[in-house]
């Protein structure tokens, strides 16, 4: 028999809102609980968070979480904040790492990570030409959460080529994202040689 399907709930970018949210077995949060990144925005939603009715619930940071990136607080002692580990509760926080989540009989490996190219003086960031992604992901990821986007893919063209390059690579399940408010959406891809010439001219590989 079939096992049951399990619903996902995607998310990103509420900045300490309480958004709209419809009924789901997981929650996918992709970054940007808060606005200034200070630790009572983000306990405040932890504790809503915590508070909503998902089976599971699954969190990564975003650039405007500051409070989570150590290397941002260290090169910024005006802002006067350290880095907190705080009570995730019931929520798997994903900072570069994976969890294997059991639901409903299925065992599904989520990995997280938090980055985003260079813009501003904000937390977990990168120099666009630099490529961070490379071989980060574990190979038997079914579920990647990152912040940013990959590039050519609901993303306004301001997605990442490495980006994009580690998800063909690993060509997990799902994967979620934020960062770029106004590429909310949602797109199908089935790793075919019309998606794969799409993607080589995003990269700068030639291709349609």
């Amino acid at each position: 028999p079939h096992s049951p399907t399990i619903r996902l709930v995607c998310i990103s970018d509420t900045h300490t809102r309480r958004p709209r949210l419809l009924p789901g077995d997981m929650l996918i949060h992709a970054g940007d609980l808060t606005i200034n990144g200070t630790p009572a925005q983000l306990e405040a939603q932890i504790h809503l968070l915590n508070s909503l009715d998902y089976a599971v619930k699954i969190v990564t940071a975003g650039n405007h979480d500051v409070c989570l990136d150590a290397a941002w607080c260290a090169r910024n002692p005006r802002a006067n904040m350290s880095a907190i580990n705080p009570d995730w509760g019931e929520i798997i926080y994903l900072q570069n790492s994976t969890a294997t989540i059991e639901l409903y009989g299925r065992r599904l490996n989520a990995h997280g990570a938090p980055y985003t190219t260079r813009y501003g003086n904000w937390g977990f960031q990168y120099p666009p030409q630099e490529d961070i992604w490379h071989n980060s992901v574990p190979f038997d990821t079914d579920i990647l959460i990152t912040h940013g986007p990959a590039r050519g893919h609901v993303d306004a063209d301001a997605g990442c080529a490495h980006l994009l390059g580690e998800v063909r690579r690993v060509r997990p399940k799902v994967h979620a994202c934020g960062h770029v408010h106004g590429a909310r959406g949602v797109q199908v891809c089935d790793w075919g040689w019309v998606h794969g010439d799409y993607d080589g001219a995003k990269m700068g590989e030639g291709g349609i």
